[in-house]
């Protein structure tokens, strides 16, 4: 498989991975992909050499090695989440936890765990009209963490596009009506603010600066560009939550005053 192959593989599905997990384990989980065929649609295990691309990552709490790389890792990127592999009896904290000895019927409870709450609010939503997302952000975490989110939090259904630069969602937003943008600061070409000045200009639709910027200047450039919102990464569930819904009350009340006779 070539490394554009390989990349593009891993940005298609729920990549999982591990920190500190002795080679016997690691080999329960590959026999996880192996036995279950389902799951290879969604989902791909790598090596921990490509943990950067990890958006689920088992960590061996029973290693303090292992779990101060995790530590290290998690301060660095608040999009991943972690699984505490232990042979302790109970929760870890507030993570979900995988009991040692590990075998297959255990790792799929905790699969269905991770994917349960967003696949049981689909099933509410599924009689709503979807909101259409467009994603504009460099950074494949922060693309992958949106993938997942958004859907979880949205109080209808979602449909998710992504843009890695300015220029892409240019094209995307000429032959494609968006609900809501939420765009980077700092991209490769065309920043954020520049791209949300044109889409305001352009395109009627919501449009978020979901940005590491937090400054006051820089949050006096979001409003200036015309943003509707300013978020910062990491993006509060809340938060998130709030904006999503916000949007949806302004297109209802948009369809209420729409058939009101003037």
């Amino acid at each position: 498989m070539s490394l554009k192959t390989e990349i593009n593989v891993l940005q298609e599905k729920t990549v999982i991975s591990h920190i500190g997990l002795p080679a016997r384990e690691v080999a329960v989980i590959r026999s996880l992909f192996s036995l279950v065929r389902s799951l290879q649609d969604g989902y791909t295990f790598v090596d921990s050499e490509k943990l950067g691309y990890a958006d689920l990552v088992f960590v061996n709490n029973d290693d303090q090695r292992a779990s101060e790389q995790w530590r290290g890792m998690a301060s660095n990127n608040k999009f991943v989440a972690p699984v505490m592999v232990t042979a302790l009896n109970g929760q870890v904290g507030a993570h979900l936890t995988l009991q040692r000895p590990l075998s297959v019927r255990k790792l799929l409870n905790v699969l269905q765990s991770v994917t349960s709450t967003a696949s049981d609010k689909h099933a509410v939503r599924n009689h709503r009209t979807e909101m259409r997302i467009l994603v504009v952000d460099d950074s494949f975490p922060v693309r992958k963490y949106m993938e997942h989110k958004l859907p979880e939090l949205a109080p209808e259904s979602v449909i998710i596009d992504f843009a890695e630069t300015g220029e892409e969602a240019k094209e995307r937003l000429e032959v494609q009506n968006y609900d809501m943008v939420f765009v980077d600061v700092v991209m490769p070409g065309i920043d954020g603010y520049k791209v949300c000045k044109w889409i305001k200009a352009k395109h009627p639709c919501y449009v978020v600066i979901l940005t590491s910027r937090k400054s006051p200047f820089d949050k006096v450039r979001g409003t200036l560009s015309g943003c509707d919102d300013y978020l910062i990464k990491p993006p509060d569930d809340d938060r998130l939550r709030v904006i999503l819904q916000t949007h949806l009350e302004r297109q209802q009340t948009d369809v209420l005053r729409a058939g009101v006779p003037q």
